[in-house]
């Protein structure tokens, strides 16, 4: 809700732009590619990353140790189901942000998208 809210106060696709977690970890590369384009980089997105003071931190991304690696986890990883109840609202939750969001960024037909 969030993210969609930043969203709405941006009010300019040109300026916002909306990738999931199953594009950057199944497409990197492409996905990299259309961010780097997107944001008028001279010098092209990597899968490696470096480390910071933040890093790993709850509140600040990741909390998981997989961020440690320095590079795009392409592993697929498997989670702990939600109870029923909870895991459906949280899919509704999450259905209606991706809608809103996908609607209101530039990038709504980008990688995986499509």
């Amino acid at each position: 809700e969030e993210m969609v809210e930043l969203a709405i106060r941006i009010d300019d696709r040109d300026r916002t732009a909306f990738i999931t977690y199953e594009q950057i970890t199944r497409e990197p590369d492409q996905t990299l590619s259309y961010l780097t384009n997107f944001l008028e980089l001279s010098s092209p997105l990597t899968r490696e990353y470096g480390l910071g003071r933040t890093t790993g931190r709850q509140a600040w991304g990741d909390p998981s140790e997989r961020i440690f690696s320095g590079t795009i986890d392409l592993r697929q990883k498997k989670s702990v189901p939600l109870p029923s109840p909870v895991a459906e609202e949280a899919d509704k939750v999450c259905c209606s942000a991706c809608e809103e969001l996908i609607r209101l960024s530039y990038i709504s037909a980008g990688p995986g998208l499509t």
